[in-house]
């Protein structure tokens, strides 16, 4: 059932599952391969920087053009969807 309610779909390259928590991180460390291209240290920053956008825009009211559009910044997110 669409809601209706605001939203954002992204993907973020060289992740998987296990890289939006700090197991990616640890396995650098301890020099598993959980299966991501892209650094532990890298998908937290991300995961952080998203995530302190949503908050902001919606516990703040404070605009967040990152969640807009592409940043050059992250040029590994890509919103899919709106």
């Amino acid at each position: 059932m669409d809601t209706g309610g605001w939203r954002r779909w992204i993907t973020v390259a060289g992740t998987v599952h296990n890289s939006f928590t700090d197991y990616d991180a640890l396995a650098d460390e301890a020099g598993l391969d959980l299966g991501a291209t892209m650094t532990g240290t890298r998908s937290i920053e991300i995961t952080r920087r998203y995530n302190l956008a949503m908050f902001d825009r919606h516990l703040r009211h404070l605009p967040q053009p990152l969640l807009d559009s592409a940043s050059s910044r992250y040029p590994e997110v890509t919103i899919v969807a709106k």
